[in-house]
Formats: structure tokens, sequence, C-alpha cells
């Protein structure tokens, strides 16, 4: 691929209202497209309007990806205290704890283990 393709899929902001150019994102995302994790992470940051970078995992990022993985899968998050965080439901666990608002939970213990329930049996069974 080209120089301006291979641009153009590292700066994709899924941002409202964050700028691409001459601007660190608070968050990056390694990901793919291909990837059902890598889209829910995604979903979940395009929900909270939390400011991120969605990078396309490829050769020309690989390294830059292997700063912020332990292990080889995506996606791979790097933190704006530049620590890496991986798998979908621990990343999203950890980062709700820092923005509850508006809560991905359903109010009541009953609700939200139904719901916990379901995510786990998405997250593992149904990909």
């Amino acid at each position: 691929s080209s120089p301006a393709n291979r641009s153009a899929a590292r700066v994709r902001i899924d941002c409202i209202g964050a700028q691409s150019h001459g601007r660190a994102m608070s968050y990056r995302i390694f990901g793919s497209e291909n990837s059902p994790y890598s889209v829910k992470v995604r979903s979940y940051f395009r929900y909270k309007g939390i400011p991120h970078e969605w990078i396309v995992r490829t050769p020309e990022t690989a390294g830059e990806y292997k700063k912020y993985a332990k292990l080889p899968i995506i996606p791979a998050i790097a933190t704006p205290a530049g620590e890496g965080m991986q798998d979908s439901t621990p990343v999203i666990e950890a980062l709700e704890a820092g923005h509850p608002e508006p809560s991905i939970w359903p109010p009541g213990a009953e609700l939200r283990f139904l719901s916990e329930l379901l995510e786990e049996f998405g997250d593992e069974w149904g990909n």
C-alpha cells in the first residue's frame, strides 16, 4: 500500500470533537475491523465519548503495537500513562471504573448479573 493509505489507516479518529493532526490522543486502540473484540472496545469508547485513536494493526504499526501488547492478540490499548491493556472484557471493566457515566450496567444486582452472564457467554462462546 502507498504511504498515504498507511497514514490514513493510522490516524482514523473515532471520537466526536477529537483532532488527529498535531495532537496526541488520550488512548490508542490497536485493532482490526475484522476483530469482534476490537470493535467491541471501540464501540465502548464511542459510547462513552472517550477520546481515542483507532490504529489498524498492520506491519507498519507493528513496532508501536508491540510496545503495549503482552500477547499477540488484538485489541491492544495504549493508555495516556503509556501502559498497555489487553482482553476486551477486563479493558472495559477497568475503563468503566474511571468513566462510570453513562453506565453500561443495568440497575440492580440481578440485572447486572444477567448482563455480565450474557456478555461472558457472547464473548467466549458466541465468536
